[in-house]
């Protein structure tokens, strides 16, 4: 089981740094940077402030309220599935849509499962004899998310994120209002929607002064290796 364990964190770090480490041309990272700057603006990139993005040997999506983190949710689709894991800890907050109850003191995650049929199952994962147990199946969508369907939100999401060819997206309010969206590892497109909210605001003038403004309110940096934490 340790071994299998260490095999599988393996995995997930290789897949993580390769979607991060892909290696592109300064000049194919400027133009994926320009094709960002064409299809977001001041109005439709409010989504980003309010969700941002990451992979860890899958997608995370993490709504948050100014630099609070209402929930985070791991994504997936694979054949006819798409999922959706939460950790019990989000699914008892009152912002996460979910209807149907669930005890969530008896288990750590909990997958909803959605097949090309629109039915959907939800297990509870990460008990301590490490199994999965089925809690519902051939829900509808409207029984498990009456406020809002979460898949249909995600896939939308993740669908704007492919569009965008980026692997990361981060917003932290306290820095200032600034949106960081990492092509890859090495280049970075901000969009600067306030310099006057900039925390430390030198700092952070500095910082972006190292990129080139490459359309009014974006700005793209691109660190040497060496430069990297």
């Amino acid at each position: 089981m340790k071994l299998l364990s260490r095999f599988l964190l393996i995995l997930l770090t290789i897949f993580t740094l390769a979607c991060g480490g892909r290696l592109i041309s300064k000049e194919e990272a400027k133009k994926n940077a320009l094709i960002i700057t064409e299809k977001l603006n001041a109005d439709n990139i409010n989504t980003f402030r309010k969700w941002n993005f990451r992979y860890r040997g899958g997608e995370i999506w993490t709504k948050k309220v100014d630099d609070s983190i209402i929930f985070n949710c791991y994504y997936r689709k694979e054949n006819d599935t798409t999922s959706l894991v939460v950790s019990n800890r989000y699914l008892i907050s009152k912002e996460f849509p979910c209807s149907i109850e669930v005890d969530t003191s008896l288990f750590g995650a909990y997958t909803f499962n959605k097949l090309n049929n629109g039915t959907i199952t939800v297990k509870a994962t990460l008990n301590n004899k490490g199994r999965d147990t089925l809690l519902f199946q051939n829900l509808k969508v409207e029984d498990v998310f009456k406020t809002e369907d979460l898949f249909r939100k995600i896939d939308s999401l993740s669908k704007l994120k492919d569009e965008l060819k980026v692997y990361r997206i981060d917003y932290l309010k306290r820095n200032g209002d600034f949106i960081d969206f990492y092509i890859t590892a090495r280049d970075i497109l901000t969009f600067i929607g306030d310099e006057s909210t900039l925390k430390p605001k030198q700092i952070w003038l500095d910082n972006f002064a190292e990129g080139t403004e490459i359309a009014p309110k974006w700005n793209l940096r691109h660190f040497d290796e060496d430069q990297l934490d």
